[in-house]
């Protein structure tokens, strides 16, 4: 009867206005008359979700936040979900709210695999989404709770492409009959035409950590020697051990690392299962052991390789945030969605040096090219390119492997960036990521509209630098004559 009373009282005042509006304007309108005045009608989870939903950016625009800084996290009114599962909620960061909250959670029974993450200030529980909704809203202590997130899958940002190369005689091609690594030989110098040089140039023996989160690393590799390793996962032996990949996506990345800087100091947050498979719940514990872990470390710089992706999620974002304030360089992958990398997470971090991957090409004329990869997101949320398609790193018990995807391309640049922090151990992250994107190659990226940056080693950007002096020089000279 209230949604007719609704019809009917708006429907006159709409009339010349078109029929999408008048659809959006009285559903909306409607639905929050039902909520605020007889909430005991809406218990379906798309009612109770698009509540929930609402007070949250409410209770940020009442306080002075815009509705950006309070993301919807996994709350859609238009999807079916799940009577009972796991939530996690921000809670403001005090002990005492820690055990407030505890108790209000025992309060209304919910009391099954309650977990804390105290780096990050979340608490996740087993839950019904209107308990959630009633943590948030309905009881005494729900001014300490500013957010609250459907735990929801994450996914490596592997891909295989659609194109391996062409008939140039380029590497790419040739990857099919041995290993290689082209992206090497991309990375040492200016132009996109290989030269057979695929030895990295190192210049400091600083200790960096790097901490890659993914889905474990096999312990054949030679840099895990002094590292903090942490699992989030439980179940099979393999499950439960950092140093133990059967799904392989995480060696292969920490590989790529490890061939381009030899004296990096591994550490294995495994985030994934032996499936493959992992959700933000996981992602949380991963960024909580690692926060953790910083102060073990003796001021020893460290950086952060996120190969993975999830739809936009504030809780992600803000872990990586945390970590970033604390000095902590992160590198993320862009997606593999062909689509704006602002929309995933925690690509859309500002802070944080998401990249976009790359393969290569030739032309008609039989030169060779760099192009975007088929499957890389872009967008202004990229800030830089790398080597992506084809990439020959290590697999299990020491065979090596080839993947394509941005989770192959973010870690030639935290490789990168592992190189130029220890050449300047003082640096900020956002001082090594503008170094990242001033030494980077410009324009050089087919494909690309929007901060179209090529990654390149020390020795090349170092070469980019007396180039940009030449031509200035002699721009200068021009100028004086």
């Amino acid at each position: 009867n209230l949604f007719l009373k609704c019809i009917k009282f708006f429907y006159p005042r709409l009339k010349r206005a078109t029929l999408l509006r008048m659809i959006n304007f009285r559903i909306l309108v409607c639905t929050i008359a039902l909520l605020l005045i007889q909430p005991q009608l809406c218990r379906t989870p798309v009612e109770l979700g698009f509540r929930l939903a609402t007070s949250t950016i409410m209770r940020g625009l009442s306080e002075n936040q815009t509705a950006e800084k309070v993301p919807l996290d996994g709350i859609d009114p238009n999807e079916e979900m799940e009577e009972i599962h796991r939530y996690c909620l921000l809670v403001e960061s005090d002990e005492h709210n820690q055990f407030v909250l505890e108790q209000e959670l025992r309060t209304l029974g919910i009391t099954d695999q309650i977990r804390h993450f105290p780096s990050l200030s979340v608490t996740c529980a087993t839950m019904t989404l209107e308990q959630a909704d009633q943590l948030l809203n309905g009881h005494q202590y729900s001014s300490v709770i500013s957010l609250a997130t459907y735990n929801r899958e994450i996914e490596m940002t592997e891909s295989v492409p659609k194109t391996t190369g062409t008939s140039c005689g380029d590497k790419l091609s040739e990857c099919d009959s041995h290993p290689n690594f082209w992206w090497m030989d991309r990375l040492n110098q200016l132009s996109a035409t290989l030269d057979n040089n695929e030895s990295p140039n190192l210049t400091s023996t600083n200790p960096i950590h790097m901490f890659v989160l993914d889905s474990g690393i096999d312990s054949s590799l030679t840099s895990l020697s002094k590292s903090h390793n942490f699992s989030a996962h439980q179940g099979s032996p393999c499950n439960k051990n950092p140093l133990c990949d059967t799904y392989g996506h995480g060696t292969h990345v920490a590989g790529i690392i490890q061939t381009y800087n030899p004296n990096i100091i591994l550490h294995s947050i495994k985030i994934f299962n032996d499936n493959g498979k992992g959700s933000s719940e996981d992602l949380l514990a991963g960024y909580d052991a690692i926060s953790r872990t910083i102060p073990l470390l003796n001021n020893e710089r460290a950086i952060i390789n996120a190969s993975f992706s999830s739809r936009r999620n504030s809780f992600h974002n803000l872990a990586v945030q945390s970590l970033i304030n604390k000095g902590v360089l992160s590198v993320v992958s862009a997606g593999n969605d062909n689509d704006d990398a602002c929309k995933k997470s925690p690509s859309s971090v500002t802070e944080t040096v998401t990249v976009g991957a790359t393969g290569q090409k030739c032309d008609n004329t039989g030169t060779f090219r760099d192009t975007i990869a088929n499957f890389s997101n872009y967008g202004k949320c990229v800030d830089i390119y790398a080597p992506g398609v084809n990439m020959w790193s290590n697999g299990q018990n020491g065979q090596l492997v080839r993947k394509s995807g941005t989770s192959m391309a973010t870690p030639v640049v935290a490789a990168v960036a592992s190189v130029v922090l220890a050449e300047n151990y003082q640096w900020t992250p956002s001082k090594v990521k503008q170094w990242l994107i001033d030494m980077s190659l410009k324009g050089v990226v087919d494909g690309v509209w929007e901060n179209n940056r090529l990654i390149g080693d020390v020795l090349s950007c170092q070469e980019a630098i007396k180039r940009q002096e030449k031509d200035q020089d002699s721009t200068k000279f021009t100028q004086q004559i």
